[in-house]
C-alpha cells in the first residue's frame, strides 16, 4: 500500500509539474510578446511566433487538465493572442467563455477592458460603451477613461474626446498613456478642424520620447494638417521617405497617402500607378487591401466599371472586415448601376441617381443624373423631384449655395403647386428665416 500510495503521490506531482510548466511556457512566451508588442507599436514575425507559441500551450492546458487551476488563466491569455493577432472571431469566443465559465476569474475587469477594444475595433460602439462600463464598476477606472478617449474618436464625438483628453492630461499618467492621448487629441482636433489645436498637440508630442510606432503615426498626422491646409506640395514631400524599407508596411502606407495627395492634385494616374505597385506585392496585410479598395474607386471614378469590379470581387474574400464590407457594399452599387446602365429602355434613373449618391459617393455623377431627368422628363411631378434632389446635393454635398439658391427659386416660381416645390420651399425658405 506504502508503494502504490508513493506511485500515485509522484504521478500526481508528476502532473501537477507537467501543467504548470505548460502555463508557466505559455506565460513567458505571452510576456515576451507584450514587451515587443509595446516597443514596436506592430505585429512582427517574431511577435506573432509567440502568441501563436501562446495559443499552442494554453489550448494543451486545456484539453489535457481541463481542472487545473490555470485553466481561467489559459481562456484569457488565448483570447488576448487571438485579439492581438487580428482573429476577432477567435478572441471574443474566448472572451465569452471567460465571461460564462468563469465569472469569479481574477482576469474579469481586465477581460472586460479588452473585449471592449476588440468590439471598437468591429465598430460595434454601443456594445464597446457597455464593456467599459462594466470593467470601469470593477475597478478599472483609469484605463476605460482612456479607452473611451478613442472609442469617442472612432464615433465621431470629437469635442467628447478633447474634453475627456484634457481633462485625463492633469492625472498622473504613464509616458506611454500620455503620449497615446495626445496622438489622439491631435486626430481629433484635425477632424475637428481645429488646426491650431492638433498642431499643439503634434508640437508636445515631438517633444517626447516616441516609439517608432508613435513617431510614423505623429508623421501621418503632420501630413493630414498640411493637406487640411490645402498645402498639397508640402504634403507629397512629406510622404517621401528613405527611413523605411520598401517592404515594409510604413512604406506601403505613406505610398497610399501619397496616392490620395496625387489624386487630390489632379494627378489620378500617378495616383494609379503608386496604388498598383502597393496592390501587387505578395504579402496580406491590410495596406495592400487598402491600396487595391483605392485603386477600384479610382478606376470607378473614370468610368472603368468592370476593371473597379474586377478588384472589389477580390476582396470579398479579404480577411480585415471593413475592407470586404467596403468592397461588397461598392460590388453590389456597381453591379446594380451596370444592369441599370444596360437596360436602356426600362432605366430607373432616380434609381441611379441614388446609387451614385449614397452608394457610391459620386455627387456630381448624381447630379448629373438628375439633370437628365429635369431635361427629358414630361412629368412635372418627376422634373420638381429631381430638382429638389439636386438642391440636397448643390446644398449638403457640393457646397455650394449659389447654385443651391438657384435652384431653389427655380422650384419656387414653377414648381410651387408640387409635391416637392412645397417641399423645398417649406423646408429652405423656414431654415433661411
Amino acid at each position: 500500500m506504502g508503494v502504490r500510495r508513493l506511485i500515485s503521490l509522484i504521478s500526481i506531482l508528476l502532473l501537477s509539474c507537467a501543467y504548470f510548466n505548460t502555463f508557466y511556457n505559455a506565460k513567458t512566451y505571452f510576456n515576451a510578446a507584450e514587451r515587443e508588442y509595446k516597443k514596436e507599436g506592430k505585429l512582427t514575425p517574431k511577435i506573432r511566433q509567440n502568441y501563436n507559441k501562446v495559443i499552442e500551450k494554453c489550448s494543451k492546458i486545456l484539453e489535457f487538465y481541463p481542472r487545473s487551476k490555470y485553466v481561467d488563466d489559459a481562456v484569457f491569455l488565448t483570447a488576448l493572442s487571438y485579439k492581438r493577432l487580428g482573429e476577432r472571431v477567435k478572441a471574443e469566443k474566448k472572451f465569452k467563455e471567460l465571461f460564462e465559465f468563469f465569472p469569479e476569474s481574477k482576469y474579469i475587469p481586465m477581460a472586460h477592458l479588452e473585449y471592449a477594444g476588440l468590439l471598437l475595433d468591429q465598430e460595434r460602439f454601443d456594445e464597446a460603451l457597455e464593456e467599459l462600463n462594466r470593467a470601469e464598476k470593477m475597478g478599472q477606472k483609469r484605463e476605460s477613461a482612456l479607452l473611451k478617449v478613442k472609442l469617442f474618436v472612432a464615433m465621431g464625438k470629437y469635442g467628447e474626446a478633447l474634453e475627456n483628453i484634457k481633462t485625463l492630461l492633469n492625472d498622473k499618467l504613464k509616458e506611454e498613456e500620455k503620449r497615446e492621448l495626445l496622438l489622439l487629441g491631435a486626430e481629433a482636433a484635425l477632424k475637428k478642424k481645429d488646426y491650431e489645436m492638433a498642431k499643439y498637440y503634434l508640437g508636445m508630442l515631438l517633444h517626447s520620447n516616441l516609439r517608432p510606432s508613435e513617431r510614423f503615426k505623429t508623421r501621418l498626422l503632420l501630413i493630414g494638417i498640411l493637406e487640411s491646409e490645402n498645402k498639397l506640395e508640402e504634403a507629397l514631400q512629406s510622404t517621401e521617405t528613405q527611413e523605411y524599407e520598401t517592404a515594409s508596411e510604413e512604406y506601403r502606407i505613406l505610398g497610399i497617402k501619397k496616392a490620395e495627395i496625387l489624386a487630390k492634385k489632379g494627378d489620378i494616374k500617378g495616383a494609379k500607378k503608386v496604388l498598383r505597385a502597393i496592390a501587387e506585392e505578395r504579402i496580406r496585410d491590410t495596406s495592400i487591401a487598402r491600396a487595391k479598395l483605392m485603386l477600384a474607386s479610382l478606376l470607378e471614378k473614370e468610368d472603368s466599371l468592370e476593371k473597379a469590379l474586377e478588384i472589389y470581387n477580390s476582396l470579398k474574400t479579404s480577411r480585415y472586415y471593413f475592407i470586404q464590407r467596403e468592397a461588397m457594399t461598392k460590388k453590389n452599387a456597381l453591379e446594380e448601376l451596370l444592369r441599370l446602365k444596360n437596360d436602356t429602355l426600362n432605366v430607373d434613373k432616380f434609381r441611379l441617381g441614388e446609387i451614385y449618391l449614397f452608394q457610391l459617393e459620386r455627387p456630381e455623377d448624381a447630379y448629373r443624373v438628375y439633370q437628365e431627368i429635369v431635361n427629358e422628363s414630361q412629368d412635372e411631378e418627376e422634373r420638381a423631384k429631381a430638382l429638389y434632389a439636386m438642391l440636397l446635393i448643390a446644398k449638403h454635398y457640393l457646397n455650394n449655395n449659389i447654385l443651391a439658391d438657384s435652384l431653389l427659386n427655380t422650384l419656387r416660381e414653377h414648381y410651387k403647386d408640387t409635391y416637392y416645390g412645397r417641399e423645398a420651399i417649406r423646408k429652405f425658405e423656414s431654415a433661411e428665416k
